[in-house]
């Protein structure tokens, strides 16, 4: 069962990140872990990391996660064949709320020094998006960040957008055994990488730092 928390200001670390929960939000913390910790890895490796967030709709409901993944793995090879990228970061949601068919907000994490800005990048997405027959991936406004490492400010900043997927509101609707979200599994290049911690007076402590 995932802990869920919605304190106002949510910490995720002594010293860097946290979230603003101005509209109090219910996130799962498990989630948000995957968040720091995909985030820390791909800042420590590059002095430049790319954000980049996209929704994407399918054109009939699925059980499983299958044809999205799909998607991540045409994506890993395009970056590997195109940018020379060796990894990239990613987390992605899957959420049912008021439709009856799931979409996926998508977060990238991608070597900002390889790619800088995202419009090529986007086309092709949508491209072979829509050659499976669904709609054109939403593309949010502002819908990437350029950051670099040591900003902490601007770390911040993306980190706070990201937990976005991390919300409860929207994934409960799924057969059971269904993943609700995924992420890439990238380690830190520090031998010390930083800690998924949280800052809290709860009985839950134990269990919160077990989590991560």
């Amino acid at each position: 069962m995932k802990i869920i928390v919605d304190d106002k200001i949510i910490v995720m670390n002594t010293d860097t990140l946290y979230i603003h929960n101005r509209k109090r939000y219910r996130y799962f913390w498990e989630i948000l872990c995957a968040i720091e910790k995909q985030l820390n890895a791909m800042v420590s490796r590059h002095s430049k990391v790319m954000m980049l967030r996209l929704d994407f709709h399918l054109n009939s409901y699925t059980e499983n996660n299958l044809e999205f993944s799909k998607i991540i793995e045409k994506l890993r090879k395009h970056l590997s064949r195109k940018y020379k990228m060796k990894r990239f970061g990613y987390i992605w949601a899957r959420e049912i709320e008021t439709s009856t068919i799931q979409h996926y907000h998508l977060t990238l994490l991608l070597n900002g020094n390889k790619i800088s800005y995202p419009s090529k990048l986007i086309d092709w997405i949508e491209k072979i998006w829509t050659n499976r027959g669904h709609s054109k991936p939403f593309t949010p406004r502002n819908c990437f960040k350029l950051i670099k490492r040591g900003d902490e400010n601007e770390i911040r900043s993306v980190f706070e957008r990201t937990a976005y997927l991390a919300k409860v509101r929207g994934k409960k609707n799924r057969a059971a055994g269904v993943n609700d979200y995924s992420a890439s599994r990238l380690k830190c290049h520090s031998e010390s990488p930083r800690d998924c911690r949280r800052q809290f007076n709860l009985s839950a402590a134990a269990l919160l730092d077990s989590a991560c």
